[in-house]
Formats: structure tokens, sequence, C-alpha cells
């Protein structure tokens, strides 16, 4: 398979944007044009993962008309068509529920997963209804709260005897123990749709069923959210077709094997993680470590650190749906299950979730949770009903308690704590030929991926942080004196000197230069990252005092000559090898078994942060005008001149259009011996080098073009001043 290309789809950037690109998108060599969600989402949504009409193609994107112009202008050009979908759940206050809200006798009653007959409605700001109005428009009574009208029934003397007999119960917002819906991980403003349930499913995809001639693939958001992931994509494909390109996002753990459910693969975290890891110098660890502790000031166990920050997100978040799940089990087994049994369980697992079925139960299920089970769960493995509605939790549970929990809480080296990481510091290069060598024996058209618009840093951030990864006795130094710089910075001691370590990593990995822009967004991002990490502060319960501090520590920082007088130098060094690993990854990517998928903008140096600044708008005249100019641009002399923002251009030019070209290329996989990472498909070869870049020298059968470099080799490919190359057999 040839290229995928993500586009972030909203109001600032439609379809109509998107038409007037595709002649970019075709020079650059992209054969598949990967679209975020198109249905209707709430309005102004920047993402449209919140959907609100499952029935209608996006206003905001330009509607059905525009979806059908861009598939025809797609077609065109020989472009297929990825489209995200989001089975697991839509935005809170969407027509559907509302439908129910005026009738209790709604069909639309059995698509939200809710327990009960009344639906509890967490959005009030006070405990009071100080704020509630009753409003009227074309004859009928609406309830008002600041804007967000819902259906009256019945009669009342006033608004609290009114609501005694409405199909919902208003509760504040952060009443998590109230809440009767399953949420999307914790978010109150998004519900749980039942896709196990046929007539919820042929509706809920109508839309998308009828767009099928225009849509080549799917990409399917959050399947582990599903009761039964198994029968939903076996319903999905019987209706799509086999010829469509399927792929679930997925996030497997390093020993996990990904089910045979009739599909193409994952959306490609897995990969992500193995790539990255190949470019963090492992040799390393121990001294990163000791670093760290010392820095921070103590000794860490990670083991305990995953536990306990998912002990902290069930008390802090999900407390509420932990009761809920033990009521349903009572009810389904007659089962009464301890709390802390199941805490304990769900705190526990080490993948993100089992999918034990009515009919199918398989080893691998059984062993995770014989790890972390009592003899209350192991009996729900027999009371299939009850284990299916439960692993509904396991995967919020891990989600927020791993990656967005102890991701921030952890800063060994930040560049590890990526959506589908085991916190694993590098991977040999022989370990990443094995994974590669799976993907290509069982799942050849899987995705391949090294930034998303989930990403937590962009992948040319990693890159220069993994290059932090070979210079421990520089960094042990540099921090030592940055902290005693900026001393002056803190207040009280704030921030922590374990947030002080992760800023330093991040200003690394995303440093080119100061602008106003630059810092604000780091601010943003320093907010997130101290909210998401729950000790000091948090969504919930921010803590004013802290995030002023960090904010004003950020502010100085960046700012002060005497640091950055010691900072540039060393960032220009980490910089140079951060560039070239940016340029290695992005070849290893191209040209390794599945299709490779590359999220806007990233096809030149970017450093984005954590959403939403990775779905910052794409300057795409910048970059037409940039593909034009590398074309005739020769690759050494991008090397020497250390402009690698235009060869990580070139080298993805080159590629995207080997592999439209010459597909029979990209077949096969068998690993190369070199002081680097190498691996030969059918007549291609790929050659990458680590710090410090050595020459390469590999003995080969016959005569070898450069695609990079355009250099001749006949017996033996010797490297020529890049550290890199891509070869094709003559």
């Amino acid at each position: 398979m040839n290229v995928s290309y993500r586009v972030q789809l909203n109001k600032e950037f439609n379809f109509s944007n998107l038409i007037s690109i595709l002649d970019y998108l075709y020079d650059l060599g992209v054969e598949w044009l990967y679209l975020s969600p198109i249905l209707q989402a709430r309005k102004g949504s920047t993402h449209g993962y919140d959907v609100y009409d499952f029935k209608k193609v996006s206003e905001d994107l330009g509607g059905e008309e525009k979806f059908l112009e861009l598939c025809k202008e797609a077609r065109k050009r020989g472009m297929k068509i990825i489209v995200d979908i989001v089975p697991n759940h839509m935005a809170l206050e969407n027509p559907y529920l509302l439908d129910f809200l005026r009738n209790s006798n709604s069909k639309y009653r059995k698509f939200f997963d809710f327990d009960g007959d009344k639906i509890v409605l967490p959005i009030l700001g006070e405990e009071d209804l100080s704020k509630l109005k009753i409003t009227e428009e074309k004859g009928e009574k609406f309830l008002d709260y600041q804007g967000l009208k819902l259906p009256l029934i019945g009669e009342g003397k006033d608004i609290e005897d009114l609501l005694k007999k409405q199909n919902y119960e208003l509760v504040y917002w952060k009443r998590f123990d109230k809440i009767n819906y399953r949420r999307f991980f914790d978010v109150n403003g998004l519900i749980g749709i039942r896709q196990e349930d046929e007539e919820v499913f042929n509706e809920y995809h109508e839309k998308i069923f009828e767009l099928k001639d225009c849509i080549d693939g799917l990409r399917v958001d959050h399947i582990d959210g599903l009761l039964n992931p198994r029968k939903y994509l076996k319903m999905l494909r019987e209706k799509m077709g086999n010829d469509k390109y399927i792929v679930v996002e997925k996030i497997l753990s390093p020993k996990e094997k990904l089910r045979d459910w009739k599909i193409d693969g994952t959306t490609g975290y897995d990969f992500m993680r193995d790539v990255n890891l190949l470019f963090v110098n492992s040799k390393n660890e121990g001294k990163f470590k000791e670093i760290y502790e010392d820095f921070v000031g103590q000794k860490i166990d990670l083991e305990e650190e995953k536990i306990k920050a998912k002990i902290d997100v069930i008390n802090q978040l999900f407390y509420g749906d932990v009761d809920r799940i033990l009521r349903k089990l009572k009810e389904l087994t007659g089962r009464e299950i301890k709390k802390e049994n199941l805490v304990k369980f769900l705190s526990c697992l080490n993948v993100y979730r089992t999918y034990i079925t009515e009919d199918e139960i398989e080893w691998e299920d059984i062993e995770e949770i014989k790890e972390c089970a009592d003899e209350d769960i192991l009996n729900l493995i027999n009371e299939r009903k009850g284990m299916m509605i439960l692993q509904q939790l396991e995967d919020p549970i891990m989600a927020k308690g791993y990656e967005d929990t102890l991701f921030y809480r952890y800063n060994l080296l930040v560049s590890l704590n990526e959506v589908g990481s085991d916190l694993k510091f590098g991977i040999s290069c022989q370990e990443f030929h094995a994974r590669n060598m799976e993907r290509e024996l069982f799942w050849p058209n899987t995705m391949i991926d090294t930034s998303t618009h989930d990403t937590k840093l962009s992948e040319d951030v990693r890159a220069r942080i993994n290059a932090l990864s070979n210079f421990p006795e520089e960094w042990r130094n540099l921090i030592k004196t940055w902290s005693t710089i900026n001393e002056k910075y803190k207040v009280k001691g704030y921030p922590t000197r374990n947030d002080e370590y992760r800023f330093y990593q991040v200003l690394l990995g995303t440093w080119n230069g100061y602008s106003k822009e630059y810092e604000d967004r780091l601010v943003n991002y320093m907010i997130k990252a101290i909210r998401e990490e729950k000790i000091n502060t948090s969504w919930l319960k921010p803590n004013q005092e802290y995030e002023n501090a960090t904010i004003n520590f950020v502010r100085g920082v960046i700012k002060d000559e005497e640091f950055l007088s010691s900072f540039i130098p060393f960032f220009k060094k980490i910089n140079k090898v951060g560039s070239i690993y940016s340029v290695e990854q992005v070849i290893i990517k191209l040209t390794s078994p599945g299709l490779p998928d590359i999220y806007q903008g990233n096809e030149t140096l970017t450093y984005l942060m954590v959403d939403p600044d990775n779905r910052r708008k794409v300057d795409f005249n910048t970059l037409a005008k940039m593909l034009k100019e590398v074309k005739s641009e020769d690759p050494v002399t991008l090397f020497k001149n250390e402009e690698f923002g235009k060869l990580k251009l070139y080298v993805t030019w080159k590629l995207l259009n080997l592999r439209r070209d010459r597909k029979e290329l990209f077949k096969g996989y068998r690993p190369i011996k070199l002081n680097g990472c190498g691996f030969e498909r059918n007549g291609l070869i790929t050659l990458v080098t680590f710090y410090p870049f050595e020459n390469f020298e590999v003995k080969v059968k016959g005569k070898y073009i450069g695609i990079i470099d355009s250099s001749a080799h006949e017996g033996v490919i010797k490297s020529r001043e890049l550290s890199f190359g891509v070869y094709v057999k003559q």
C-alpha cells in the first residue's frame, strides 16, 4: 500500500480547503486522504469526535455536497479516502437523546448506554437551581440552563416540582457518583452508544454506508469502548465489504497480539513506539535514572507508580463509574463484588482491555485476568455478560491512569511517555526487526505512524529528546546549572523539581527561538501537564497558586539571558542530532511494512506539543512552495548545510513517489547487519546509523542506485557523506 496523509478538518479547514491542496498532496506522493470525523459534530468543534448528528455530514465542513465534490476531485487524481468514525460515543446534548427526554417511549432510548428510567445529566455549575429558566419556542416549553435547552413534559407549580416529572435529573457536574451513563473516559459531555444492538448499529452508521462509494477505508475510533468489538467489526465488514480498508484505534502492549478481527490492522501506535525507541540510547538508561532521581530527590519504583496513578484516577474521576459497574454486576450475576477487589483488579491490568464475550474466551485474556483478579473477579469469567460490562471500564482506567497521569508524573525521558509506550528505555535493532517482520507476515497493511492528533509530543520533538539520551554527563551538569540560575523564578519552591525536569526536556524538544506565541504555547502545555499529573493541581481542583508559580517560572526562564547563554549551545548540539534522527525516522517509516501515515505538516520539521497544540493550522501554501524548491536541491548539500527541514521534505517526497511508482519494492523483509539499523525488502535497501554517526559499508549482489542521493553502487553500498540511505536494485 502507498501512503496516507491525515488532515484535521474543522470550520477553519474544511472540505473546500482540502480540495485546494489536493495538487500539493498528489505532488508530494500521497495516495490516501485520511480524514478526521466528517459527521455533524457540536457547532464549532475543532476535532469532530463530539458527534452531534450521525445522520448528517458536517455543515461546518461544507456538508454532503462538498464532501462528494472532494470525493470526485480525489478520484481524478487517483486518490482514495479513509474516514475516521466514532462509534463509541456522541455529544450528550444530541437531538436523539433529546427525543427521549421528550418521550420516554422514544426508539432512541436504547441507543444510549444508561441505567434506569431517567438519565442523570451532570450539567449544573452550582448545586442550586437559580440559573434555570423556563422558555417557550414554537409552542414547546424548554428548561433553559445557560443556553442549553432541555425539553419539558407535564405541568408543575415551580421548577423543582416540574423537574420531578422529567425523563432526566439534573446534578452538579462534579457529582460523578450520580452519573448513570457510560461516558467516554471521564468526559461528562460524551455519552456511550450501544453498538451491540444491530438496530442501533445500522441507524447510527446509515450515513457512512450511504457514502460507501466515496469511502475506501475507515479508521474506527476507540474500539475498546464497545461492549463487543469483534461483533461490531464483523457487522462493519459485512456492510462495507471486503475491499474496504479498515483499521482500529487500538493500543497494544509490547507482548500483546492484535485479535483476528477481519481488519487490516491498527492505527499505528505500536509502530510509533518501536521506531521511537530505536533512537533511544539504551546503554545510558542507568545514568539517566540516576540523574533523574538525584535531581528530584527521591528513588522511584515505576511499578508502584503505575498502580498508584491508576488508583488515583479511580478515586478522583471514576469512583461513580466503579459504583455503577458494581450495581450492574449484581443485577446481572446476583454477586456482591467488593469495591476494593474491583479497584485492585482495574489498577493491576497491564493491557488496555480483555475481550471475553458470551461465546468466546481466549487464553491470553485468562492469563491477564488471573494475574490481577481475586476469586470475586475470576468468577466473572463464567458470568460472561458481567465480564463484558466490566471490560468496558478497563480501557478508560488504563488510558487516564497510565497515559494521562503516570506519563506526566514519571519524567525520566519524556520522549518515552507517548501513546502506546511501556516506558522502556530503548530497543535494539534486532527487536525492531522482529516487530517489523511480524507486521509483514501478519498485518502487511496495518497503519504505521510517527505523529497523530493524539500524540503528546510530535515526532520531531521526540527525536530531539531521544538525541538527549546520548549525552548523560552534559545533561547532569547543565540541569544543575540551569536550576541554580532559575531558582529566582520560583515561589515557595514552585514548580516542583519534577515539573522543572520535564520543562527543560520539553524546552529542548520544542525551542526554535523566542516568540510571544511560543511562550504562550509553552505555558499552555505546562498547565495541561501539571493538571494531568494530578499532584499539585488538577482539572477538577485547579490550584491557582501552583499554576501561577509555574506560569511565572516558564515566562521568566525562557527570556533569561544567563540561562539562554548556557542553554542555546547545548540545544544546538541536540538539535543537530535530533534533526538527523527525524530524517532517519521518516526514512524507516516510509520503507517499513504497513501503510505509512503522515500527520498534517509533519512532512517537514514540526515541533508540536500535546493537543490542542498539535492541531494547529498548517500553512500549506508555504509547504507547496517549499516542495517545488527542494525538488532541485542536492540532499548532500542540504545535509552539510544543516537544512534539515528541507531535507525531511525532500526525503518524504522522494520515498512517497517511489512507493507510488514502484509498489513491487515494498514486499518482504530481511534484516541487514550494520553499525546502525538496516533491512532489505524486494530489491529495496534501507540503511541508517545512530549517533555518533559513522560510515557504513554493506555487501550486495548486483547494482544499486541511491534514491535519496542518486549514488551508484555495485557489489557494495558505501555511505556518501550522509548517515543514511535508501537504495534500489537495478
